[in-house]
């Protein structure tokens, strides 16, 4: 039986340390955030769905944030070339990968990586998702929501 704790997992002793260091005076004031551009990172080539996405949040942020924010593309490996990118970058929330769920699969399929996948990236938000549906002749037809579907099977041809 494994009785390891999880890396997400605090121990009592980080978690008394995290919490004396909160105690402290100072120890709990912030950098204002952002402080300079917000780069979203899309690790595939441009009008992939991951570069759709970042260039469809990106002017929400910006008015939000009241910064630049910038979406390169860097492809290459699957997606890893974005990804070490990412994971390479200052750790100040300033560099953003915006990646589909496929990511996870990467340390299955290949043994050496230049960074840990579930160490230097931490997931922060769902910002899109995608059903794909296959039919007899291996079509592939995204479906946004349920409602699609819908009118795609003739439900409502008004959606």
């Amino acid at each position: 039986m494994n009785t390891s704790v999880p890396a997400a997992c605090m121990t009592r002793r980080e978690f008394l340390i995290a919490a004396g260091a909160a105690l402290l005076p100072g120890a709990t004031l912030a950098q204002e955030y952002p402080s300079k551009t917000i780069r979203m990172v899309s690790p595939f080539s441009p009008g992939a769905t991951s570069d759709l996405v970042a260039r469809a949040i990106g002017p929400a942020l910006a008015a939000a944030f009241g910064v630049s924010v910038v979406v390169e593309n860097k492809p290459g490996g699957g997606g890893i070339v974005g990804a070490d990118f990412v994971a390479k970058a200052a750790p100040d929330g300033h560099t953003l990968l915006v990646a589909a769920a496929s990511i996870g699969v990467i340390p299955a399929l290949h043994a050496k990586l230049p960074f840990e996948l579930y160490r230097d990236l931490q997931p922060i938000t769902l910002a899109h998702f995608n059903f794909l549906v296959f039919d007899r002749a291996f079509q592939r037809i995204a479906y946004k929501c349920d409602l699609d579907t819908e009118a795609f099977e003739g439900g409502d041809p008004g959606q």
